[in-house]
């Protein structure tokens, strides 16, 4: 039996140009998530489960 494959979504004009845009965006601004609370939350679940 065949599975009917899904077309490939295309971008085009505005909607292109826009998600281009947004992605240059996203990857400048790459580095600047702060995980320190995270990252100390972690630590004071480790130290509690004594690993």
């Amino acid at each position: 039996m065949a599975i009917t494959i899904k077309g490939i979504p295309i971008l085009k004009d505005k909607t292109a140009s826009e998600f281009v845009r947004k992605t240059e965006r996203a990857t400048s601004r790459k580095g600047s998530v702060n995980f320190k609370e995270q990252y100390r939350s972690s630590v004071s679940i480790l130290k509690k489960a004594n690993i």
